[in-house]
């Protein structure tokens, strides 16, 4: 059943609209600000991990308050990329010496995960399919390795086409695509897709280092429009036109300015971290305009020149956690508050007559009213743009109070849904 007539009434029943406009300012959070973390992974129920070079893994359960190491069994803190389930089991690249390769968390000591070759910093591109199943992209032997099973276990999925010069293309990031596509940068061997689940790959016609001598794909991401986002060695782009489309030039980057990450909020902000070069850019970089041009986002964080940034990532509450060489910093608030679904940067009645006219769709987008990114616009979607109705956007999310009888209407209404 849909709830048109009450949702009118809850919205007469609030005042005003909210404009979305949130500014940028880090602060370190209480994780040891001398460790060089690589990559930050936020959990839906605030729990947060971290793959910190030369220290291992720490886990928070109080949304970073507090932290724990987990690295019983764990042979090696040279660190990679690192995926937690939803059941805290977690897949992590470990390190340089022969025979380490990538290991598995059980949820109490972590074991090697087997089929996944081994060999020293062998593996920097690991993702999920749309699916669920783990891809793990191997530098030295070029192949591409599955896990149906959170990472228990692992076999050969692929092997990768060469670059040009006939040398290995060397994988060296990984990033799934709005429509389930799989993305691989490279080494020297550009761009690789795979529309198959990492079975079989093609290149992205001129990304390799023919075209574009700095090479080293290590940046990945996506626009709200599904268009690829790519560091392209020292030339951030976008692809415009699918992967037979046209690279163009993002704007407001000093030149030689190599990217190290992409995260995209639920209303389609982006954000980037930069590598020193000089001119220095900021450390990171923001667009709201799908990537076409950005601008620096660094208030509250040190000096470009004393400050190497890894990554960022928004979590599941909206926050922005920055991975850096100096610890590990976060958003002092929220970055984007979720019910803006027509983009006109208000949360008004006009956003509820979308959500409503996709009520039910499976497939959906932000755009559609898919406020939690689950891919289904239902009453959950209600209860985010109803709690978000009228808030000022610079503050933490928090419910607006509704009246009595209409908190009554919405509870009747769900257990009828």
């Amino acid at each position: 059943m849909k709830v048109s007539y009450l949702l009118a009434i809850v919205t007469m029943l609030m005042a005003g609209s909210c404009v979305l406009a949130v500014p940028v300012q880090w602060q370190l959070t209480t994780l040891d600000p001398t460790l060089d973390v690589r990559c930050v992974v936020p959990m839906p129920n605030g729990d947060i991990y971290v793959a910190a070079r030369g220290a291992g893994i720490f886990h928070s359960a109080d949304r970073g308050q507090t932290w724990t190491t987990l690295n019983n069994g764990l042979p090696d803190f040279e660190l990679g990329p690192l995926i937690v389930a939803q059941d805290g089991t977690m897949v992590v690249s470990v390190g340089r010496n022969p025979g380490e390769g990538t290991w598995w968390y059980d949820g109490a000591i972590w074991r090697q995960c087997p089929g996944v070759p081994t060999g020293g910093w062998g593996v920097l591109a690991m993702d999920k399919t749309a699916g669920g199943d783990i891809l793990v992209g191997h530098a030295w032997t070029n192949t591409i390795t599955v896990s149906t099973d959170n990472g228990r276990t692992f076999t050969q999925r692929a092997v990768l086409p060469n670059s040009p010069n006939g040398w290995a293309s060397s994988p060296y990031a990984m990033a799934r695509g709005p429509d389930g596509t799989m993305y691989l940068g490279t080494e020297i061997g550009g761009v690789l897709y795979s529309r198959d689940d990492g079975r079989t790959w093609a290149t992205i016609p001129n990304t390799d280092k023919t075209t574009y001598p700095a090479g080293n794909i290590a940046a990945l991401g996506f626009n709200n429009a599904g268009e690829l986002l790519c560091n392209l060695g020292v030339n951030p782009s976008r692809l415009v036109g699918g992967v037979t489309g046209t690279w163009v030039a993002m704007a407001g980057f000093p030149i030689e300015t190599r990217l190290n990450s992409f995260t995209k909020t639920p209303d389609g902000q982006l954000f980037t971290v930069t590598r020193r070069y000089s001119p220095q850019p900021p450390q990171v970089c923001t667009s709201t305009d799908g990537g076409a041009s950005w601008t620096g986002a660094s208030d509250g964080l040190p000096p470009a020149a004393t400050l190497v940034c890894n990554s960022v990532v928004v979590s599941p509450d909206n926050y922005l956690y920055l991975a850096t060489k100096g610890g590990l910093y976060r958003t002092t608030t929220a970055i984007c508050v979720p019910g803006d679904a027509n983009g006109d940067g208000k949360i008004a009645f006009t956003d509820y007559i979308v959500l409503e006219g996709h009520f039910g769709k499976t497939g959906a987008v932000y755009a559609d009213g898919d406020f939690n990114g689950d891919g289904v616009v239902n009453f959950k979607d209600y209860i985010i743009l109803e709690g978000n109705f009228g808030q000022s956007a610079p503050e933490p999310v928090t419910l607006v109070v509704l009246g009595v009888g209409a908190v009554a209407m919405v509870r009747r209404h769900g257990r009828a849904a």
